[in-house]
């Protein structure tokens, strides 16, 4: 009884609703401050921050710039407010250009804020102490936010020509995320870390990112992708496009490791071909040549063999 007692006595206390809905509102407030969008919308913003302007030029609209710009939102002020809750989560925050900024206070740091894990067991004690039926749309933003600024942040700064063991090291633990991304019905965020974890596990993860980070996995029929590219281009360019796909097809075949990978992703493309031939677009079955660059394609994309796994 009293080990039981002591055990959960010396439980982190969890972060409540109030901590994670004040944490989201300034994340999502830093994002919209530093977004390019707000910047382009700025206009002088980039005359500003390299002091291009003269003093007796434009004087008073550069003061009332920088006046605006000065009231950003920074890291320092987000850390400050909310360190006890960011390590009651298990994450910890990160300047979108850390190396590249203005002022030692980020005032001009460009583009949304990065989200890394200090804790994994943390968060995921975090996810588990959630109930679905009565999760608030706070709650649950801040944890689709969490995971998609984690996965975006893999591949941005993971590719297949740079990856480290900290990508590795990343993906070891992360197992039980997806259990309780899936029961907070986060499907999408939940398929994709199981896709990390899958590939994570034959030791292609790298070779995977350099795959996704050009298409592969999205949803065929939807947006712009691979299946999709004949609605929105010439016959010329749905051929160069194609070229990428044959080097990630190239990229995956190289090790055996990989093979798994290789075989996943001629499959997808192949049913991205199969998608573009059929295509019911108007554009698409009025234009020959296009019909011609597909036949094309998948000719070449034929050559490309299934790879025998070992049993």
């Amino acid at each position: 009884m009293s080990e039981k007692f002591e055990s959960q006595e010396n439980k982190p206390e969890r972060a409540t609703r109030e901590d994670v809905e004040s944490l989201l509102s300034d994340l999502e407030q830093y994002d919209r401050d530093h977004s390019l969008g707000v910047w382009l919308g700025r206009g002088m913003a980039g005359s500003v921050m390299m002091g291009l302007f003269e003093k007796s030029e434009d004087e008073e609209e550069r003061d009332e710039l920088q006046e605006e710009i000065s009231k950003n939102l920074k890291l320092q002020d987000v850390l400050n407010k909310h360190q006890n809750t960011l390590e009651k989560l298990g994450i910890d925050l990160e300047s979108p250009n850390p190396h590249g900024d203005y002022d030692e206070h980020e005032t001009y740091a460009v583009g949304d804020m990065k989200i890394d894990f200090t804790n994994q067991e943390n968060f995921v004690d975090y996810l588990k102490s959630l109930d679905e039926k009565s999760l608030s749309a706070g709650e649950m933003r801040l944890v689709k936010m969490v995971l998609n600024k984690v996965l975006n942040r893999v591949r941005q700064e993971y590719s297949f020509e740079s990856a480290d063991e900290r990508l590795l090291e990343l993906f070891s633990g992360i197992k039980n995320m997806v259990m309780e991304a899936k029961r907070l019905g986060l499907e999408k965020e939940a398929n994709e870390l199981e896709r990390c974890i899958h590939y994570n596990n034959q030791k292609s993860l790298p070779a995977y990112i350099h795959a996704r980070n050009r298409g592969f996995v999205e949803p065929i029929g939807e947006g712009y992708n691979w299946s999709t590219w004949q609605r929105d281009c010439s016959p010329e360019r749905y051929i160069e496009l194609w070229e990428d796909v044959f080097d990630v097809l190239a990229n995956a075949k190289v090790s055996k490791k990989s093979a798994q990978l290789y075989n996943d992703i001629l499959a997808y493309a192949t049913a991205s071909i199969e998608f573009a031939e059929n295509d019911p677009t108007e554009y698409v079955v009025k234009n020959k040549g296009l019909h011609a660059a597909i036949e094309k394609t998948k000719k070449k994309l034929g050559k490309f063999k299934q790879i025998e796994l070992p049993k």
